[in-house]
């Protein structure tokens, strides 16, 4: 099955976040917490042993810290990538989700960046991820975005497997 190819999405290691409340990040650039670089790790130990051929990146810098433990357990180095850059949370990046509901009730359901434009960005990565060489066949990509939640159809893609982590 030399045509094989497989994607792996990655979500960040958890992130250096003030309080114990959950917030909205968007692209606000914040490191990973020491959870998070645990987890990082893991990963990289986990992805070793499928051997991805590349590694692609977010430029924030919880995705970078991902990617850099993945690519020492992998031996690579990341391709940092804009377009796979969180969403733009507008002026609702570093409050907490019950601050956002209190302060904004109205919209709170909506985000900065729509989520079509992200799919866009996001489609637009996996449609030149078809273009690789056929000896690249398993790609590792730290983003946040889930595919499932952009409404990407993955089914049209020329990509055998996208693994969502």
């Amino acid at each position: 099955m030399s045509g094989e190819r497989t994607i792996y999405l990655i979500r960040h290691g958890a992130p250096e976040l003030p309080g114990e409340e959950s917030r909205c990040l968007g692209r606000l650039d914040v490191p990973l917490s020491e959870k998070g670089k645990r987890q990082a790790e893991a990963l990289g130990g986990w992805l070793s042993r499928r051997r991805p051929d590349a590694l692609y990146a977010s430029p924030l810098a919880r995705c970078r810290e991902t990617a850099a433990a993945i690519g020492a357990a992998c031996g690579l180095e990341a391709v940092l990538r804009a377009d796979l850059r969180e969403l733009d949370a507008g002026t609702w990046e570093g409050l907490t989700f019950s601050e956002i509901r209190r302060i904004d009730p109205e919209v709170y359901r909506r985000r900065g960046e729509d989520l079509a434009d992200a799919a866009v960005r996001a489609q637009a990565f996996l449609r030149e991820m078809e273009q690789l060489p056929p000896t690249v066949r398993r790609v590792a990509a730290v983003v946040k975005p889930r595919l499932d939640k952009l409404d990407i159809p993955v089914a049209e893609l020329v990509i055998d497997e996208v693994v969502q982590l």
